[in-house]
């Protein structure tokens, strides 16, 4: 929005504080309109899939999508051929379907051979990919550190840890 743009999101839970930041309207609208897509969302039975051949064939020609979230979330196959043969005009990734072996490993000798979809990915000029490693930084592990610990202490005395995972 700092640069006059028209921001509108696809939830399936809208949120209350987003309201004047973006505008809601369904994933099909949002496809037509977006100059570029945007995702950013985890991965659950819901989002597996959300953007295939039939939502590739919605969005507006020339459209850019970005993929932040996880991989599984968009169709690899089907975005190669949607890059090569529309709409879409460029893709930046840092996730891919599969990407483990990719991403947690040094591959400068071998290239990445065995895994066709993520080389031709990589090997199209309308591709930027990078790895998934957000996590990875000095901050982040630093955090992971601090909330481990401070679990360990909570647990140990005798109290629930507030990031415990319900069964």
């Amino acid at each position: 929005r700092a640069l006059n743009a028209r921001v509108l999101g696809y939830d399936l839970k809208p949120r209350e504080e987003m309201e004047g930041i973006v505008e809601y309207v369904s994933k099909e609208e949002l496809l037509r309109q977006s100059d570029v897509v945007s995702l950013h969302v985890d991965l659950n039975p819901t989002s597996e899939g959300l953007l295939t051949k039939a939502e590739f064939d919605q969005m507006k020609p020339g459209a850019s999508l970005v993929n932040a979230s996880r991989g599984p979330v968009v169709n690899t196959a089907d975005l190669i051929n949607a890059l090569k043969d529309g709409p879409l005009a460029f893709a930046a990734l840092d996730t891919v379907e599969g990407e483990g072996p990719i991403f947690n490993a040094d591959h400068r000798q071998d290239g990445l051979k065995g895994e066709p979809l993520v080389e031709e990915l990589h090997a199209m000029d309308n591709v930027i990919l990078t790895p998934h490693i957000a996590f990875f930084t000095n901050i982040a592990v630093q955090n992971m550190v601090d909330i481990s610990l401070d679990d360990v202490i909570t647990i140990l005395n005798g109290q629930p840890s507030e990031h415990e995972v319900a069964n």
